[in-house]
């Protein structure tokens, strides 16, 4: 029996994705079976911020095989229920990356409690769906911990990543991110908010490596600074890499640091 999804209120694998690079690098949508994935705004990320969390939930952590062995589609409709609002949440992530209207899109399961979305007539399997949500992720900038990596070893790098924050001080809300582009780069508030949140992220981690490659240049050039390590200033252009290797490093390190701060 077919049923609507509920109104919203309010890596698959990365050489896949490397198909879709001219459509990430280019903000343009996605084709995916005859639909068309748009990457969310400035102005959308907040209800997406809401509406993503369906994807992110670590399910090959619960101990149930049953949930373990199931694609993620499934699992969604199998786990929803009030209080972790999953199909409210999958519909407003639909609604916010697909732009199809509510009646739109519909689900149903079989007698093997394997799910299929419809969306504008177009079936969406449990195993379109691991693409669909892979997609999305990665056009949104959202990284997902590395599931072959064991569950103990991500957890301490999540708490490097903590820790680090908490040395460095609170993140700057995303009002202060983009009145803080605007003010760096002369863009305005009006086109920072039509800026998909995937070119916004991209900026403001450009601009805060040039501004840091900047400053560690004039120190170089000035003599007044020396660095041992030459290759310590790396070029504004250079790749950002993700940093969970040296979460890993730093976390002892860390620890002492937060420690000894908190005693002050």
């Amino acid at each position: 029996m077919e049923k609507e999804l509920p109104c919203p209120q309010n890596k698959t694998n990365k050489m896949k994705n490397n198909a879709h690079i001219n459509s990430f690098t280019f903000d343009e949508p996605v084709e995916f079976k005859g639909l068309k994935i748009y990457p969310v705004t400035i102005k959308e990320y907040f209800p997406f911020l809401f509406a993503v969390e369906c994807l992110l939930v670590d399910k090959n952590s619960i101990p149930d095989s049953k949930i373990i062995s199931m694609q993620y589609l499934d699992y969604i409709v199998y786990s929803a229920n009030a209080e972790n609002n999953h199909m409210e949440k999958l519909a407003g992530l639909l609604y916010l990356c697909l732009k199809e209207k509510i009646e739109d899109i519909q689900y149903k399961v079989d007698e093997k409690n394997q799910c299929t979305l419809t969306i504008s007539g177009i079936d969406i399997t449990s195993s379109d769906f691991e693409e669909m949500k892979e997609i999305i992720l990665e056009q949104n900038l959202i990284e997902l911990p590395d599931y072959t990596i064991q569950k103990e070893i991500r957890d301490k790098i999540e708490e490097g990543k903590r820790l680090r924050m908490k040395g460095n001080g609170r993140m700057a809300s995303l009002e202060d991110q983009i009145i803080s582009l605007s003010v760096s780069s002369g863009i305005s508030l009006d086109e920072i908010y039509k800026m998909t949140y995937r070119k916004f992220s991209k900026a403001l981690g450009r601009m805060d490596l040039l501004i840091h490659y900047k400053i560690f240049l004039q120190s170089s050039m000035s003599g007044m600074v020396e660095f041992k390590d030459k290759s310590f200033i790396k070029h504004w252009l250079t790749e950002i890499k993700s940093d969970n290797d040296s979460d890993m490093i730093e976390l002892d390190v860390m620890k002492k640091k937060i420690s000894f701060e908190d005693k002050k």
